[in-house]
């Protein structure tokens, strides 16, 4: 078990301490098992690929959902509240993979009364920066369980390959403990800095992308069409807006090196 492991990390990761602490958590990640929530088109292929290298127990909100996912992938399919709580008070590692960080929040929620010291949650979520800062200290602080906020990309035909992106945030040495479970369905995994980094580098990803998109040209529209477009506004700006409030804090939370590392990946 890993309860007690995980310290509060102040010094550089590679001292000996953190080096420790990171065999000790890979040790913990390749005998254990963990909980993965959310079976929908991204999760359901995600908990696959880590259902085919660790033991795996597998929820959803609906139950048919899980027992195709134990009929396809081998999991463990988990119904209802008692049973998942059962399952998140056992793994060693919780993967969450849901439409948006409010959801994360209701499972953490749900399952608070079996949290332990030592678990280690991932999350796959679109969620908020923010949010996901926040989520990172309240677990640590009231369970001792550490979150790593892991924005992916790729699709569902990624996650079935195992090739998504993978963009974390959280502890370093946590990081680096339970690499081979994100290993299982990224093969691009870059750790940007403290919790919240991860989801912040994807709303850069997609600001970028969506203005790239506002600046395509328009020949090729129909009057009505074009017409349209214009008349609504773009999308973007609320994107944008909430990249403008979670920048700066976060870039100053977090390490030297992050500036260079968005650069590097957007």
């Amino acid at each position: 078990m890993l309860s007690g492991l995980l310290m509060k990390q102040r010094a550089p990761c590679r001292t000996a301490a953190a080096v420790l602490q990171r065999r000790q958590l890979s040790a913990a990640a390749a005998t254990g098992s963990c909980v993965a929530i959310g079976l929908g088109n991204m999760g359901a292929p995600l908990a696959g690929r880590i259902a085919a290298k660790f033991p795996t127990s597998a929820f959803d909100m609906s139950s048919a959902a899980a027992e195709r996912h134990a009929a396809e992938y081998g999991s463990v399919a988990l119904s209802g509240a008692e049973e998942l709580n059962a399952a998140v008070a056992a793994a060693e590692v919780v993967v969450t993979c849901l439409p948006n960080t409010d959801a994360t929040l209701a499972t953490v929620d749900l399952v608070r009364p079996s949290l332990k010291p030592g678990t280690v949650w991932i999350d796959a979520t679109s969620g908020k920066s923010e949010d996901a800062a926040a989520l990172a200290a309240e677990l640590w602080e009231k369970h001792s369980v550490r979150y790593l906020d892991c924005a992916v990309s790729g699709g569902p035909k990624g996650a079935t390959n195992g090739i998504l992106a993978a963009l974390v945030g959280g502890d370093k040495a946590t990081f680096e403990g339970v690499e081979p479970v994100i290993s299982t369905f990224s093969d691009k995994i870059t750790h940007l800095g403290p919790a919240g980094s991860g989801h912040l580098v994807k709303a850069i990803n997609n600001a970028l992308l969506a203005a790239s998109a506002s600046r395509r040209p328009l020949r090729t529209l129909s009057p009505t069409h074009r017409e349209r477009k214009q008349a609504q506004p773009p999308k973007r700006r609320s994107v944008v807006r909430s990249l403008q409030r979670s920048l700066p804090p976060l870039l100053t939370a977090a390490d030297s090196g992050l500036r260079v590392r968005v650069a590097q990946i957007c």
